[in-house]
């Protein structure tokens, strides 16, 4: 790998693997991950790695102790050692990849990183409960302390005490490139034999330095029998409980995934919104009958639940800060698909869209799509809920077909084109992911 130290010549981006554009970031802080040790923030705190935004850079920002950047970074090291820190994931989850991203540390970005994982029992996920130097006052304190470093006996009593646990290599110690535009971010594929169910971290910088972003790719990897079966009606679409946006048909402005995320967004790069629609009508025409645009031209996102939903019934479609770009109007499909592969289920969504004539794709003469909810106009930078029943919800009513119906998926369609922030699918899990549908409790029609 390149250690050039200069910015002198030219360097082609990494092209970002699958997992990074379909798998869940596990070092989320919003999903609930945190430090629980480092041995070093002098520069700035170990909590900066685990922020979701990118990195921004701010040249009159300056602290007691120096340049302050917008990232993780030790101070040079003239004792023994190297810096490290421990982080504990919001959520256990199956690890696909790792990007690390140095930006704006050009001149004092960590040569060489390694990164390792552990499963820790549920009773032992905070680091006071086996000894970690320091954890339960971190805690309090909402994380750690620019300007600060752990005395040398602190640094041995967390050795010894991250000793207790078998860590197993997640990332081999490889080299870093400075953080110029372009060349700042890396992709690694996992080393072998990682734990199939990550809950903590072990992240290494040989020997000082500094990074700005640490994000996880990976799967959240609730357990069926505890996280998600007892808790009754839940958000299965919430990446908090395994749902993952697979893809869409257009991603200009933003990604599937975002629509999965907890609260309600930040701003409209929080939400999934996709380019205005090649295909629009020139003139604008409402159809008599229904009020809504005459013209069928749409975009799409598939999302994956986090179990087998037993039925829908509750749907949220959230189009807040989208003001002037929100959709006309949208639809919500589901299918009972435990066995389809993520390529497959997405050939059949964009064929069925776009309707006959041309070939079926592998598996979709196994999938029916159902309606969950019929299309119904959305307004501006609102909550829209719908519910089954004669109550209905404050947006509207749930298409009757879909009541007690099991699904696996849901394909939210937007007319012609726009943002949607969030999409809440509520349901109770009765199955994991991997059931055989013939073991499943039919549907009722």
């Amino acid at each position: 790998m390149d250690l050039d130290h200069g910015a002198v010549g030219t360097y082609e981006p990494e092209t970002p693997p699958d997992w990074a554009l379909e798998g869940t970031n596990l070092a989320n802080e919003r999903l609930g991950t945190t430090v629980l040790f480092a041995t070093d923030e002098w520069f700035a705190r170990a909590e900066s790695l685990l922020n979701p935004l990118p990195a921004t850079f701010d040249p009159d920002a300056y602290s007691p102790q120096g340049k302050t950047l917008d990232g993780w970074e030790s101070r040079r090291r003239r004792l023994p050692g190297h810096d490290w820190c421990i982080i504990k994931l919001g959520i256990p989850g199956r690890i696909r990849g790792l990007e690390v991203d140095t930006a704006f540390f050009t001149g004092n970005q960590v040569p060489r990183l390694s990164v390792e994982a552990a499963a820790l029992p549920p009773d032992q996920a905070d680091g006071e409960a086996w000894g970690l130097p320091g954890a339960k006052e971190r805690n309090a304190q909402g994380g750690g302390v620019q300007g600060t470093a752990a005395a040398p006996e602190e640094i041995e009593q967390a050795a010894k005490a991250c000793a207790q646990w078998d860590w197993k290599p997640l990332l081999e110690e490889a080299p870093l490139r400075p953080g110029y535009k372009d060349r700042c971010v890396h992709f690694f594929p996992p080393a072998g034999g990682a734990p199939e169910r990550v809950t903590h971290l072990r992240v290494s910088y040989f020997p000082d330095g500094g990074v700005a972003r640490l994000r996880v790719w990976g799967d959240v990897a609730r357990d069926f029998a505890t996280d998600l079966a007892p808790k009754g009606s839940i958000d299965l679409a919430s990446v908090s409980n395994g749902g993952r946006g697979l893809g869409c048909s257009n991603k200009h402005y933003g990604v599937p995934r975002n629509l999965l995320q907890s609260g309600r967004g930040v701003n409209m790069g929080d939400g999934w919104e996709t380019g205005r629609h090649p295909d629009r009508p020139r003139v604008i025409e409402l159809d008599p009958a229904t009020g809504l645009t005459k013209s069928n031209a749409s975009d799409w996102a598939l999302i994956q639940l986090g179990a087998v939903c037993g039925g829908v019934e509750e749907l949220v479609v959230d189009t807040n800060h989208f003001k002037g770009n929100f959709p006309e109007s949208c639809k919500v499909d589901g299918c009972l698909a435990p066995a389809l592969s993520t390529s497959a289920l997405l050939a059949w969504a964009a064929a069925d869209q776009q309707g006959p004539p041309g070939p079926r794709p592998e598996g979709r003469e196994q999938v029916e799509w159902f309606p969950v909810l019929a299309r119904t106009r959305l307004k501006p930078n609102s909550e829209h809920v719908f519910k089954l029943g004669s109550g209905g919800g404050a947006g509207g009513f749930l298409s009757e077909a879909s009541s007690g119906r099991p699904l696996t998926h849901a394909r939210l369609t937007i007319f012609p084109d726009g943002g949607v922030m969030r999409l809440r699918v509520i349901g109770k899990a009765i199955a994991p992911l991997g059931a055989d549908a013939a073991v499943l409790p039919p549907a009722r029609m």
